[in-house]
């Protein structure tokens, strides 16, 4: 399994860490909002607004039976449209993440397989908290309907990953998770 280090250069590191000062909750519903104040190198202070969230999120390479990727194609409400997306999702509070990708998985695709395993773990982007599990889920076989949330209006789309790779270079997917795939690459 591959845990993405970030490279430790004290020198260069002490002249760009922030300090920070104090941490508060501004928002608190399916995420929470953390007011953050930090004081800067140069000694400025300036506030910040994080996204956290309450459980960490797995994010499913999913390759079927043909070599294709399994993929779920949804609206995204932040960048408002419809994008196309490896199946993801939050851990339930107690749940291991192996469980929570096999949940996903079938919850969002209706696909299952035993052949999972977590390849890496990554942080998203820097304006948020959520740490993502990245799974490459072989053999996938569809066994039923999809079992979506109320909020969730999802296709399954499957695709060559050189039809994956093409989306990619033209900007039709959701970026956010994209990290799993090249993860998952040398692994397919």
């Amino acid at each position: 399994m591959t845990q993405f280090k970030y490279p430790k250069n004290k020198t260069m590191d002490s002249n760009l860490t922030f300090k920070k000062l104090s941490q508060k909750v501004v928002y608190s519903g399916y995420r929470e909002i953390l007011g953050k104040k930090f004081e800067l190198p140069d000694g400025s202070v300036m506030d910040f607004e994080i996204s956290h969230s309450k459980n960490e999120a797995v994010v499913i390479v999913a390759i079927d039976k043909e070599d294709r990727l399994i993929l779920s194609k949804q609206f995204r409400q932040g960048i408002e449209k419809v994008v196309i997306e490896l199946p993801a999702g939050m851990s339930e509070h107690t749940e291991n993440m192996i469980d929570a990708a096999k949940r996903e998985l079938i919850e969002e695709t209706g696909y299952i397989t035993d052949d999972i395993r977590e390849i890496g773990s990554y942080h998203g982007d820097s304006s948020n908290d959520i740490v993502y599990h990245a799974f490459l889920a072989k053999n996938c076989e569809k066994v039923s309907d999809q079992k979506l949330d109320k909020s969730e209006f999802i296709e399954v789309v499957t695709m060559s990953l050189d039809e994956y790779e093409k989306h990619i270079k033209e900007n039709r997917l959701g970026a956010g998770i994209l990290m799993s795939y090249f993860i998952a690459k040398p692994l397919i």
